[in-house]
């Protein structure tokens, strides 16, 4: 997440994790740290899967779709995009190194992370353990998908 956030996105009223696959048919998801799926003390906790496609005809590009975001943002949001993009290595001055590459999306899930919904947290790591990563079945996750709305609606706290 941006300023090395355990997660993607934290707001007052969630925080939500986001995952892409370029798998042809997505069926595990890794995760990088057992903070990232952890919802204690989140009011809501969402993972995102986004199901891409990359190839060098149909999509866009890495900057194009930088250009699209900050064309529709507000300055001081521009500003926050530059510094998150060179938090994790995108420098405008590079943009030539991501022209040959389009991204299409296939897809993209939501989930809702509570109850019984396949992941570790803090609490179910034991002592000693020092560094966890671990794939979690796509399958397992279906029970706990929820639409856009229900994601936004959320986020707006009012679900």
């Amino acid at each position: 997440g941006a300023k090395k956030a355990p997660k993607d996105y934290q707001f007052d009223c969630g925080a939500i994790e986001v995952k892409s696959s370029r798998a042809a048919i997505p069926d595990k998801i890794a995760i990088s740290n057992v903070r990232q799926l952890d919802s204690e003390g989140m009011r809501k906790m969402f993972l995102v899967v986004v199901h891409l496609n990359s190839n060098e005809v149909t999509g866009e590009t890495l900057p194009e779709l930088i250009d699209s975001l900050d064309c529709a943002l507000r300055e001081d949001a521009r500003a926050l995009l530059v510094l998150g993009l060179r938090e994790v290595g995108y420098l405008v001055e590079h943009r030539e190194k991501y022209v040959h590459t389009r991204y299409q999306v296939l897809g993209v899930h939501h989930f809702l992370v509570f109850g019984a919904f396949p992941c570790l947290t803090r609490a179910t790591v034991p002592d000693g353990v020092k560094s966890v990563s671990y794939e979690i079945s796509f399958d397992a996750c279906r029970e706990f998908a929820v639409d856009s709305d229900r994601l936004r609606a959320a986020l707006r706290g009012s679900s």
